[in-house]
């Protein structure tokens, strides 16, 4: 996986990941396209997208995707939709 920028977070997002948490981020690629970032530790990462893909054709598949992850994760991530 590819590090990128870490987008500027809110405050309850920093708190979050301050505490260990991490932030999953819906972003708009060109395409136009959708893809999910992973925030952890002050690193931020490519965590979802279509195999094969650069990114989901929509927003809700995206947000869908980034929701139902963290609803199975064991750490409560926080999700920006």
């Amino acid at each position: 996986m590819t590090q990128l920028q870490t987008p500027e977070l809110t405050p309850e997002e920093q708190a979050h990941v301050a505490s260990g948490g991490r932030v999953f981020i819906v972003e708009e690629i060109p395409g136009p396209l959708w893809r999910v970032l992973v925030v952890k530790g002050g690193v931020c990462r490519v965590m979802l997208k279509p195999d094969g893909m650069d990114g989901y054709s929509t927003r809700e598949d995206a947000e869908l995707n980034a929701m139902a992850f963290a609803n199975l994760a064991e750490d409560s991530p926080m999700v920006r939709r």
